[in-house]
C-alpha cells in the first residue's frame, strides 16, 4: 500500500468531514475522520457511530455508479479470488477500530453477495445486510444471511431491518 495514497485519502476524509460536506447517510449527524485505506477516506459519525466510506456517489447516482462497479473488470477479477478482498477488509475493520471478538447485530449497507457479512459473522456478530441489487441480495441469502433488498436513499428505516444495530457499515 502506498503511504502517500493512505496519507491522501486521511486528508481527504477530514477536509470533508470538517467542511460538513459529508453527513451521515443513515441519521444525517455530523462525521469525523475515522480513517482512511488505499482506497477510501472512512469518516465515523458522531451520532450514530456508523462508519462510511467518505466519497461514496450522490444519491442520484448511486443505482448507476453502483452498476458500473459490479459489472467492471475489478469486480470480475475480485470475485474469482475473494481472498484479497477479506485480507484487506479485516485489515481495514482492525484499523477502525471493530473489534476482533464483536457482539450483537451488526449490519452491512451495500452487502453484495455477502463476503463482508460472512467477515462480520467470524468475529462474532450476527450480521444483516441491506443491499440495492435484487440479484446479489439473493446470493447473501442462498448463504443463509439476512438480507433485506432496497437502499437508505430510497428508504431511511426499511421494513425488516432490525434496528438499532451495534455495529453499521457502509461498504
Amino acid at each position: 500500500m502506498s503511504k502517500s495514497r493512505h496519507a491522501r485519502n486521511w486528508l481527504r476524509g477530514g477536509v470533508l468531514a470538517l467542511s460538513g460536506l459529508r453527513r451521515c447517510p443513515l441519521c444525517g449527524g455530523k462525521a469525523l475522520p475515522s480513517g482512511a485505506s488505499h482506497m477510501h477516506a472512512h469518516l465515523l459519525c458522531r451520532t450514530c457511530s456508523l462508519i462510511f466510506v467518505a466519497d461514496r456517489p450522490p444519491a442520484e447516482d448511486l443505482r448507476a455508479s453502483y452498476q458500473r462497479v459490479h459489472e467492471s473488470d475489478f469486480q470480475v477479477a475480485h470475485k474469482a479470488d475473494w481472498a484479497p478482498f477479506l485480507e484487506h477488509k479485516a485489515l481495514t475493520l482492525d484499523r477502525l477500530g471493530v473489534p476482533a471478538a464483536g457482539r450483537g447485530r451488526a449490519l452491512d449497507l451495500g452487502c453484495g453477495e455477502g463476503i463482508l457479512l460472512g467477515l462480520l459473522a467470524a468475529r462474532g456478530y450476527t450480521p444483516w445486510g441491506l443491499e440495492l441489487n435484487p440479484t446479489m441480495a439473493a446470493q447473501a441469502r442462498g448463504q443463509g444471511f439476512d438480507v433485506v433488498e432496497g437502499s437508505l436513499e430510497d428508504d431511511p428505516a426499511p421494513t425488516g431491518v432490525p434496528w438499532p444495530f451495534a455495529l453499521a457499515l457502509m461498504n
